[in-house]
C-alpha cells in the first residue's frame, strides 16, 4: 500500500498539485506513516506538507482488542494471524516505537511536513495510546454506538469519519489544512 500512496502522491505533483496532504484512516493512518519514512518520501522532498492520522494504530495494536469484537468474525478471518496484524501486535505499546514516532514526527516537522494523530478517546479498537503520537495528537470524545450492528461503530472506531454526526472531526483537519494552497487529499489508502 505504501507504493500505491507514493504512486498517487507522485500522481499529483505532476498534476501540478502545490502541496499534498495526506488523510489516513485507521490502517491508512500506518500506511501514511510508513511512505513517509521510506526512500520514496525522501524522492519525494517537499511534496506532502500535511499528514494526519485518524484513529490509526500507530503505535500497535492489541490483537485482544480484535479477537474480543463479537460481531467481527469476518475481520477475524482475515486478520488474525495477517503480516499486518502480526507487525501491529509486535509494536503495541513499546517504547521504542513511540520514542521512534516521536522523534521521527519531530524529523519531519524539520523538513516542513506537519504530522498530527487525531483519536477517539472512547474508541475500544485503537484505543488513544495506540492511536497518538506524544505532542502530535488531538484527542475527541465521540460516543460509541452500542445498539449498532457495526462492530466498528460499536467499539467508537468508526465515529472519527462520522463526520455528518461529530462536525467537530472535520472542523478539527480544516483547521490545520485552512491556510494552505490548492492541494491534493488522498483519503482512507488501506
Amino acid at each position: 500500500h505504501r507504493l500505491l500512496l507514493a504512486e498517487y502522491v507522485q500522481d499529483c505533483h505532476t498534476q501540478g498539485f502545490a502541496g499534498i496532504d495526506i488523510i489516513g484512516y485507521s490502517l491508512g493512518g500506518v500506511v501514511s506513516l510508513e511512505y513517509i519514512q521510506s526512500k520514496a518520501f525522501g524522492d519525494h522532498k517537499g511534496w506532502v506538507q500535511h499528514v494526519i492520522t485518524l484513529s490509526s494504530p500507530v503505535n500497535g495494536v492489541e490483537i485482544a482488542n480484535i479477537s474480543n469484537l463479537s460481531n467481527a468474525a469476518d475481520l477475524l478471518d482475515c486478520v488474525i494471524g495477517s503480516d499486518a496484524a502480526n507487525e501491529l501486535s509486535g509494536m503495541y505499546l513499546s517504547e521504542l516505537t513511540r520514542d521512534f514516532n516521536k522523534q521521527n514526527v519531530k524529523d519531519l516537522r524539520e523538513m516542513g511536513v506537519e504530522i498530527y494523530t487525531l483519536s477517539n478517546k472512547q474508541d475500544l479498537f485503537v484505543p488513544p495510546e495506540a492511536s497518538t503520537i506524544s505532542g502530535f495528537e488531538y484527542m475527541f470524545d465521540l460516543p460509541r454506538d452500542l445498539l449498532s450492528s457495526d462492530w466498528s461503530a460499536k467499539t467508537g472506531h468508526a465515529q472519527i469519519m462520522q463526520i455528518n454526526k461529530h462536525p467537530e472531526v472535520a472542523n478539527k483537519i480544516y483547521s490545520i489544512l485552512y491556510s494552505m494552497p490548492k492541494s491534493c487529499r488522498l483519503t482512507e489508502i488501506a
